[in-house]
């Protein structure tokens, strides 16, 4: 992970490890964090309740299950209506750490979207079940993103010795139905954070 950034780890998620461990856990049914069963994994991106969230996400398979996949998305931000696109960007967004998150972890003001200057996404704040907005505007800008972000994804199913990077500050990600077994036959994984 060195030739990306250096690793990336805080005390409040998994006690600082670097090397974070992806599997069911019997305990976090129905929860939405990365650990989950009997759902999906809503979209997000990593550490959105954090002033600086990482930049790269590496996911390694080291068990796969051929019916749970990896969803990421780009989002497409011309096909934003301009006022939706202007209510993103402003700092109206309240974003609450996920259960993964240790109690010292605290919730944070933000916006959804943060462009350069050629107008491109530059980072994207994105954990709506865990965001709070002002009023009936900003959900109805939130949820055009949401919509955006299913109609840009793309599924991938990650095989033993797979390894997936992408942007956490421009990519969206998310995880299709896994039920979990808890006879270390389930799908594994691990993540490396970076800057």
């Amino acid at each position: 992970s060195s030739l990306f950034w250096d690793t990336y780890s805080l005390n409040e998620h998994q006690n600082g490890l670097k090397i974070q461990n992806i599997f069911p856990k019997k305990e976090h049914i129905w929860k939405q964090i990365w650990s989950n069963s009997g759902t999906n994994l809503f979209w997000h991106t990593e550490f959105a309740n954090i002033e600086y969230p990482c930049k790269y996400i590496l996911l390694y398979c080291i068990k796969w299950d051929p019916n749970v996949s990896t969803i990421i998305s780009k989002p497409n931000i011309n096909s934003l209506q301009s006022n939706h696109l202007q209510l993103l960007q402003n700092d109206n967004f309240v974003i609450f750490p996920d259960e993964s998150m240790n109690c010292q972890a605290q919730e944070t003001k933000k916006s959804i979207l943060k462009l350069n200057l050629n107008g491109e996404i530059d980072t994207i704040i994105f954990d709506p079940l865990y965001t709070l907005y002002q009023n009936d505007q900003d959900k109805e800008a939130l949820d055009a993103l949401q919509q955006n972000i299913i109609d840009q994804s793309q599924e991938l199913i990650l095989n033993e010795g797979d390894l997936l990077i992408f942007n956490n500050h421009i990519t969206v990600h998310s995880r299709s139905y896994l039920s979990g077994r808890f006879d270390g036959t389930d799908r594994w994984l691990q993540r490396i954070c970076t800057y």
